[in-house]
């Protein structure tokens, strides 16, 4: 888990709406980890709030609902939280998902 960490991009500008970049919690990673693994089974509130944003498509009119594109921002830990899961996953995805459901399944 703490290799999703020190794999975090150190960005100067995190996308989330919590403000933290990687370098945040690749210099805190030690303090950090003991807190965002403290209580199992239970997660923040945090990790249930995504900002949504609307992007609009390039050369498309803007006054149009369909010329835009939704994306969902979390929140750092959420993120490292997620791909802690997806690792943990990673070894079981054959056996779980049905082989016609793998389109976005890399390496499948």
């Amino acid at each position: 888990e703490i290799t999703v960490i020190k794999n975090l991009p150190k960005q100067q500008k995190s996308p989330g709406p919590d403000g933290f970049t990687g370098g945040f919690f690749q210099k805190f990673r030690e303090e950090l980890t003991t807190i965002l693994l403290a209580e199992e089974g239970k997660f923040p509130n945090s990790f249930y709030e995504a900002t949504i944003t609307l992007i609009p498509r390039q050369d498309k009119s803007s006054t149009e609902k369909e010329n835009y594109r939704p994306i969902s921002l979390m929140k750092t830990d959420a993120n490292i939280l997620n791909k802690i899961l997806v690792n943990r996953i990673q070894p079981h995805i054959k056996r779980i998902i049905y082989h016609n459901q793998v389109r976005f399944i890399p390496g499948i």
